[in-house]
This record gives structure tokens, C-alpha cells and sequence, in this order.
């Protein structure tokens, strides 16, 4: 295929070295095109500065070969405006010109170009020429590749500063916050076992939600400690546990908040318990949070769906799967995957701290699981959460294949 156009520019699609002629004597550019052939590059041609600088954005020239003495613009004006304008890419020149006097030769050089050579010129010294100016763009693209590498870099671990500094923070606040409120709880509980007793003969109704109030302040203040361990980065026991057990607890929790809104809730239950390994109290704050979070997308009504189910895996032990479905207002595409980044929220000022769905990640990592999430905007979100089960359980509904 022929690159040579009179008058203007072909692009060829190959991996050659792109080499920009830029004469407007159509007697060069084409002597110039057919040694560029020879020598296994790929050449282009312009007639003039201006048509030179219009081209250069769509074919990105490894090295341009310049005439000085043209109309419209001059070689001169070319180098100019190549090391003035930010936005043209470093591309070597080499001046191939009639002029041959030092004054010419002097500017050419003073104004960027990397070569001069006259008029008629020496074909190999024109490939030496061309050779040594590809060697140092591939040297300068090379060089700013690399620093766009340490930029990002930079800029990836100034931002994970941040966030650690702020945690660290929150961790200090928090722990104090946690101690003040575990007071409450404790003072709740006390007054709770004094009521109990000076009431020995209670109403029946009065006696459970007694026993409820007791349970959500016990279970509380062990969220609260096993929350502050887990932001110390400290290690919590895990044991052998039911995953109904910390749903039913998320659910009794919230319940009541959501379902004043109009949501009505949907638990499809395992026929048979499905046994983990993990801490009850984080298993909790997972499903507390996905509850709440779910509440909030839908404050005009809607519907809450948790099921449960068992998938195979390529290991030996099969995982345990569990849906969190709402039919709320859903996320954008474009922040999905910044749910999960600490500090990150989508709620108004004052209503979110951007941290929920970040421990959620931390507490699911922790317990050897995945979560994910798939959303459609105005239509509703999926958690998907994953978790490696104990034993194969005994189900019609199970299908290890």
C-alpha cells in the first residue's frame, strides 16, 4: 500500500516507525517517501508547517523530517510552535534543508530540532540520523510512561494515607464512644433485672419484652466490643455457628423500623441449619447494616427478600449463599464499585459515614467470604454474600454438581 498522497497524509495500520515529511516541493516528499519504503518505515507527507501541525494529532509521527523554506509556514515557525504548545507530543525533528549556512543551522538547533543536515544529503547519514532520533523517543516515552506510573502511584498511596489517618481517628473516637455507651447499655440492663424483680408477677407481655430489652442490650454491648476489636485490628474468636442465628438476630432488630415504612420482609429459611465458622456479633452488624441500608432505599414502601441457599464449589466443601434483594431506588453504575471505599457514601450530609459498607467488606474478608453487589437504578439492589460452609447439608434442594 502507498502512503504517499499529494497534497496530504495516509495512515497505514502497521507497528513501522511513523515518519512525518514535511516539504513542499512534491519532488522531495516523494525522493523522501521512497527511502523512507526502502528503509522499512512507514512515511507520511505534508506540504507545508501548517498542514504539518493539522496532522499531527491523528498520526502521532516517531520522527518528522522538516524543510525550512516553505509557504504558509516555514520550518522555523514549526519548531516554534511544537515547543510551545503543551499539547503536541515530543516528536524529534530533523531539518533537511537547502540552507547551509551556521546562522540557519544555529536556529534550527536553538528552536528543538534534534538534527540539521543540507541539501542534497547522504542517504545513510540520514538513516543514522532518523535511528539515534527513534532511540531517543523511545527513551523520552519510555521516561514519561514512568512518571505517570509514579504519579498514580503517589496519588493511590496519599489517598490510602488518608483514609488511614481518618480510621485511625475514628478508631480513637470510637473507642471512646464505645465505652460511654456501653455504660448506657449497662445501666439499661440493671434497671431491666430491678424492674423483673420488683415485679415478680408481671403481665405475660411485659415479661418478654422485658426478656427482648435485656437480649438487645446484651447483644449490643457485644457488638460494641467485638466492633472496637475489629478496629483494632484485633483477632476474634470464631466458632461453629448456625448463619439463621445472626439473620434472625439483624431482622429482630430492625424489623420494627422498616417495616413502618410500608416494606414488607421476606426470610426464605434453609429446610436445615447451615453451619460456618465466624463471630455471631460481626455476622450481625453485616446483616444489620444490609437491612438498614436496604430501609433507607426505600422510605415510599417496597419489599426486603433474604434467602438462603447452597452452592457447590470446585473444593471439597460447598459454600453457603446468601440474597439481600430490596426494590429501592438501586445504585448508579458508574459507584459501584466504590461502595465499598471507607468513607464513601451516598446519603445525604449528616446521615451516613461512609464506613458501614467499608466494615461489611472487612468483616466478610475476615470470614474467608465474598460479597457482591448487582443494582439497577430505580428498580432495586442485590447483596450477594458467600461464606464457606462446614458440612454438606442434607437437602433435595442441594446439587453439588
Amino acid at each position: 500500500m502507498n502512503a504517499y498522497r499529494n497534497g496530504g497524509f495516509e495512515i497505514m495500520s502497521n507497528a513501522k516507525p511513523r515518519i512525518l515529511i514535511v516539504d513542499d516541493q512534491e519532488f522531495n516528499r516523494i525522493v523522501l517517501h521512497d527511502i523512507m519504503i526502502t528503509l522499512s518505515y512507514q512515511p507520511f507527507v505534508a506540504k507545508n508547517g501548517r498542514e504539518a501541525l493539522d496532522c499531527l494529532i491523528d498520526i502521532k509521527p516517531d520522527v518528522m523530517i522538516l524543510d525550512v523554506m516553505m509557504p504558509v509556514m516555514n520550518g522555523f515557525d514549526v519548531l516554534s510552535h511544537l515547543r510551545k504548545d503543551p499539547s503536541i507530543e515530543y516528536v524529534p525533528v530533523i531539518i533537511v534543508s537547502a540552507l547551509d549556512d551556521v546562522e540557519s543551522i544555529s536556529k534550527g538547533i536553538l528552536l528543538g530540532a534534534e538534527d540539521f543536515l543540507t541539501k542534497p544529503f547522504n542517504q545513510t547519514i540520514l538513516k543514522t540520523r532518523i535511528e539515534s532520533c527513534l532511540f531517543k523517543k523511545k527513551m523520552h516515552d519510555m521516561e514519561l510512561n514512568r512518571r505517570y506510573e509514579l504519579e498514580r502511584e503517589l496519588s493511590e498511596a496519599k489517598s490510602q494515607l488518608m483514609h488511614s489517618d481518618r480510621l485511625a481517628s475514628m478508631g480513637q473516637v470510637a473507642a471512646s464512644v464505645a465505652h460511654d455507651v456501653n455504660n448506657k447499655i449497662a445501666a439499661i440492663i440493671n434497671r431491666v433485672a430491678l424492674i423483673a424483680r420488683m415485679n415478680a408477677v408481671v403481665d405475660q407481655k411485659i415479661h418478654i419484652n422485658l426478656q427482648k430489652i435485656d437480649s438487645i442490650c446484651r447483644g449490643s454491648s457485644g457488638l460494641l466490643r467485638h466492633l472496637l476489636d475489629f478496629s483494632r485490628g484485633e483477632q476474634v474468636e470464631m466458632r461453629e455457628l448456625d448463619i439463621h442465628g445472626p439473620i434472625e438476630n439483624a431482622l429482630s432488630l430492625v424489623e420494627h423500623k422498616i417495616s413502618t415504612k410500608g416494606i414488607g420482609i421476606k426470610f426464605n429459611r434453609w429446610e436445615s441449619p447451615l453451619k460456618m465458622t465466624g463471630n455471631s456479633d460481626q455476622l450481625e452488624q453485616v446483616f444489620m447494616n444490609l437491612f438498614i441500608n436496604a430501609g433507607d432505599a426505600m422510605e415510599n414502601g417496597g419489599s426486603l427478600s433474604i434467602s438462603l441457599s447452597v452452592v457447590p464449589d470446585n473444593s471439597h466443601m460447598p459454600f453457603i449463599k446468601i440474597e439481600c434483594a430490596d426494590t429501592g431506588t438501586g445504585i448508579r453504575a458508574e459507584i459501584l464499585d466504590k461502595i465499598f471505599l471507607p468513607f464513601f457514601t451516598t446519603k445525604p450530609k449528616g446521615k451516613g459515614t461512609g464506613l458501614g459498607m467499608y466494615i461489611i467488606k472487612q468483616i466478610v474478608d475476615a470470614h474467608t467470604g465474598k460479597i457482591h453487589v448487582t443494582s439497577i437504578p430505580d428498580k432495586g439492589t442485590t447483596f450477594t454474600l458467600l461464606f464457606p460452609s462446614l458440612s454438606i447439608p442434607s437437602s433435595d434442594n442441594y446439587d453439588p454438581k
